[in-house]
């Protein structure tokens, strides 16, 4: 690993080396990779607090030979993560939609029963509580640790500001009873403690509850090379053959998992108590087949899939090269945690001039690490540049779309993944 030099002058973070798996305690752990060390991702600054997100911590990728955990060995405490946190679900693209559909789904395990409570940990902006306030829901309760995007859910629901723990699940229990519903939702990989989380869920559930987990699927996600969904905040990368034995040593049982297209490939488990009153349907040993098939928890995969992203780095590189021999310009568009990932592994910020992201809350500040200021879009007609390098590359088509609002579809554009890009005409990607 590259030798790593913290600044002791900005804010002292909480680095932790696990050397046993969070899941099963197996000593037997395998490096699969290491990406170069970055910042925390999503600490996108005011120019008064850059020097906050200076040092950067390592970003290995690793699993556990017994229980195939595929994990980051390295562990930022969670508060600091959340402590600026900015992103909103709102914010993705389609996920909204995709909620509302959710909700619907998760009702009809009740047989449309709108009497049901229903708690949605990690509940971010609020977009599920209101997805099923839509469909009916009668009590609904959110738990989001960040302070002020809690504040702001608190007007679609209740929501509380704290983290999901024993202390809060009494409580819950405590003020509204025990939950028929539990959801959560793109959050289980940032827990630390795992194996902690879930007993809780399963003391706070009701005997005839249902517990549904909505998360990416990296098997999934690297077939896009979406590398860039690894940062310090997803602590975990979950297999569904993780998340079976997982889930099986705290007493609750899978009865489906579906494959959905949010965040590049997710799969959403449903699971009640293991004594629970449903039946399985066959999905869950589907998918255990076919990540056997395709040897998901091999790492040799992991190793192959590592060198390909050093080759399309190199391709990407060549093209930037050129560009920047003909003092051309390039403005970055996206501002996110993944777009902090690419930025540092494939070492774009020599290229990019600045940044553009449509999300308010990171306009007027700088990014992490390498401070590039961030702005909004609406920018782009006053600076003119030759080149745009759409750094969310997940959303290129609606970003492209943006770009032709914004400066016509002559404007060259570099897409970086899947595989290296350039169009001189987005006419070809802005439908």
């Amino acid at each position: 690993m590259e030798e790593i030099k913290l600044d002791s002058t900005v804010p002292y973070v909480v680095v932790r080396h696990d050397t046993v798996c969070r899941i099963c305690g197996s000593d037997q752990i395998d490096t699969l990779f290491e990406l170069r060390a970055t910042p925390l991702e999503d600490l996108f600054l005011p120019i008064d607090k850059v020097a906050e997100s200076k040092n950067r911590y390592p970003l290995e990728l690793a699993m556990c030979s017994k229980c195939n955990y595929l994990h980051l060995p390295h562990i930022v405490e969670p508060k600091h993560s959340y402590e600026h946190y900015l992103y909103v679900t709102e914010s993705t693209v389609g996920l909204p939609e995709h909620y509302l559909r959710y909700a619907e789904t998760a009702l009809g395990y009740f047989r449309n029963n709108k009497e049901i409570f229903a708690v949605d940990l990690g509940s971010n902006d609020g977009t599920m509580l209101r997805a099923f306030e839509k469909v009916g829901v009668k009590t609904t309760l959110g738990i989001e640790p960040n302070q002020r995007i809690a504040h702001l859910a608190n007007q679609i629901a209740p929501t509380w500001a704290t983290y999901f723990d024993e202390t809060c699940a009494l409580k819950i229990e405590s003020c509204y009873g025990k939950p028929q519903l539990i959801t959560a939702n793109y959050m289980l990989a940032n827990v630390d403690d795992v194996g902690e989380f879930l007993e809780n869920v399963t003391k706070l559930l009701s005997p005839d509850g249902v517990f549904v987990v909505e998360t990416g699927y990296h098997p999934e996600q690297m077939k896009k090379f979406m590398f860039d969904y690894i940062y310090h905040e997803h602590y975990s990368y979950f297999s569904v053959q993780t998340l079976k034995y997982l889930f099986n040593i705290k007493n609750l049982q899978i009865l489906n998992v579906e494959l959905f297209p949010p965040k590049g490939g997710s799969i959403r488990i449903t699971a009640q108590h293991r004594s629970g009153p449903r039946s399985a349907s066959p999905d869950l040993e589907a998918f255990i087949e076919y990540e056997e098939n395709h040897h998901v928890h091999h790492p040799s995969k992991y190793h192959t899939y590592f060198h390909e992203l050093e080759k399309k780095k190199d391709e990407l590189t060549a093209i930037l090269d050129r560009v920047q021999n003909s003092n051309e310009s390039i403005v970055g568009y996206g501002a996110s945690h993944s777009t902090t990932t690419l930025i540092h592994q494939f070492e774009l910020a020599k290229y990019i001039d600045s940044i553009v992201d449509d999300n308010i809350a990171k306009q007027n500040t700088y990014s992490p690490g390498y401070h590039i200021p961030v702005k909004s879009p609406t920018t782009l007609k006053q600076k003119n540049p030759d080149w745009v390098l759409i750094l969310g590359w997940q959303h290129t088509d609606v970003i492209c779309n943006r770009i032709v609002d914004l400066l016509g579809n002559q404007q060259k554009v570099i897409v970086p993944l899947p595989n290296p890009k350039i169009y001189s005409n987005l006419t070809l990607v802005s439908q």
